[in-house]
């Protein structure tokens, strides 16, 4: 991807994320303990790419290599049980761009 459809991947997830926050939100059949985590989690990878998005749109337009950056986003995702939502969300997304 080109650095635009990469910064028009990072909007369309971001924005798809803000969905999954009102989903996990209403959610009343998980602990709030767990609930709390997860919206946490989500909350932490809108911050990587909100991050990410800012070095696209800079007058270099570099910011960390894209492994890297992927690395970051699966060990948060990990680190919060989040992994297949991000999964779902980044499928779902990949196929708007």
């Amino acid at each position: 991807m080109n650095l635009k459809q990469r910064a028009m991947f990072i909007v369309e997830l971001s924005h798809h994320l803000t969905v999954r926050y009102r989903e996990i939100f209403k959610r009343n059949d998980l602990p709030p303990e767990l609930r709390s985590k997860i919206l946490y989690g989500l909350n932490e990878v809108q911050h990587q790419l909100t991050a990410q998005l800012k070095h696209y749109a800079s007058a270099s337009g570099v910011g960390p290599p894209d492994e890297k950056f992927i690395s970051v986003l699966t060990s948060t995702a990990k680190e919060f049980g989040i992994e297949d939502l991000l999964r779902i969300d980044i499928e779902l997304c990949s196929r708007k761009i």
